[in-house]
C-alpha cells in the first residue's frame, strides 16, 4: 500500500493485538500464565550453564503476559532484575519494584525499581523476559512502541537470552522490521517454549 509506513502498519497492529489480548479474558490469561511455569527445566536447560543467572523480567500491565509463574519456577537458579526506564533504554536493578513512578508514558504508574549501585545494563543479564504486544515465527518481536527494550539490547550482541512472553493470539505471519528492531531467541506461549 503505497504511502502507508512501518509505523503505520505497527501502530494499526498493535490496536488489534491489544484487542486480541483482551479478548482472552482475565481468567484464561491467568491460566496460561501459570502454565509457563512448567517450562523452566526447559528453558535452564537451554542457557548458559553458571551458578546463578542474572534474570531481567518486568512488572506485567492490564492483559500482558504475566510472568510471576516463570520467575517462582527459576527462582533458586536466579537472581532477579526489574527495568527502570533512562532516557538511553532501560537498566536493570535487583530491587524491588516499588509501584508511586510514573510511567515512561506519563499515562499509567508502572512499578519500577529505584536506582542502585547493583544495577545492570541489558547487556550485563543472562536472561531478560520481555513482554510484546505480538511476534512471529522468526523471532521478531512487536512492542508498545516506545522503542525501550529495543535500545536496550541493541549493542548487547547475543547476550543476554532474550525470551518473549506472550499467548498465541499474538503470533502474527509478518511484521514490519525496522534496522533498530532487536529479535528475540525463543517465546514462551500457551503451546510452549519456541526456540529460534
Amino acid at each position: 500500500m503505497l504511502g502507508v509506513t512501518a509505523r503505520d502498519q505497527k501502530a494499526a497492529m498493535r490496536k488489534t493485538l491489544r484487542r486480541y489480548r483482551v479478548a482472552l479474558g482475565a481468567s484464561l490469561r491467568l491460566k496460561f500464565a501459570e502454565g509457563f511455569a512448567t517450562h523452566a527445566p526447559e528453558l535452564l536447560e537451554i542457557l548458559p550453564r553458571t551458578s546463578v543467572l542474572k534474570m531481567g523480567s518486568y512488572q506485567s500491565m492490564g492483559s500482558e503476559a504475566c510472568p510471576l509463574a516463570l520467575e517462582a519456577a527459576m527462582r533458586q537458579h536466579t537472581v532477579l532484575h526489574w527495568p527502570r526506564c533512562i532516557d538511553s533504554g532501560l537498566r536493570f536493578s535487583p530491587t524491588t519494584p516499588v509501584p508511586a513512578v510514573l510511567g515512561a508514558f506519563k499515562v499509567a504508574v508502572i512499578p519500577a525499581p529505584v536506582a542502585c549501585p547493583a544495577e545492570l545494563d541489558a547487556c550485563g543479564l543472562d536472561l531478560i523476559i520481555v513482554p510484546l504486544l505480538g511476534f512471529t515465527s522468526k523471532g521478531f518481536r512487536l512492542g508498545q512502541g516506545g522503542g525501550f527494550y529495543d535500545r536496550a539490547l541493541s549493542n548487547c550482541g547475543a547476550k543476554p537470552f532474550r525470551l518473549g512472553l506472550g499467548f498465541e493470539c499474538q503470533r502474527v505471519s509478518h511484521l514490519p522490521i525496522e534496522p533498530w528492531d532487536q529479535p528475540l531467541h525463543a517465546v514462551l506461549t500457551e503451546n510452549g517454549l519456541q526456540v529460534f
